[in-house]
């Protein structure tokens, strides 16, 4: 089912703030009893979603360098 989700929600060469991935899994979760942070924490534990300095994505090769992740999310206004 997980891997379902982030097939069908997530672009493979794109890359989610928290605030768009939170989003998405709460359309998912509405009206289910499936609390949507407990679902995004399934996603990265699993990993089927990768995460680096509050960016997200279905592959760590679209994620930011070290340090890039800080200037992308100033950049977008989440510092």
């Amino acid at each position: 089912m997980l891997a379902h989700i982030v097939e069908n929600s997530f672009e493979e060469a794109a890359t989610y703030d928290e605030a768009a991935v939170n989003a998405i899994l709460q359309r998912w979760c509405e009206d289910s009893g499936v609390d949507h942070v407990a679902m995004r924490r399934y996603l990265i534990d699993h990993q089927l979603l990768f995460r680096t300095g509050g960016v997200y994505a279905r592959s760590l090769d679209v994620l930011p360098s070290p340090g890039d992740a800080e200037r992308y999310m100033n950049a977008i206004g989440l510092h």
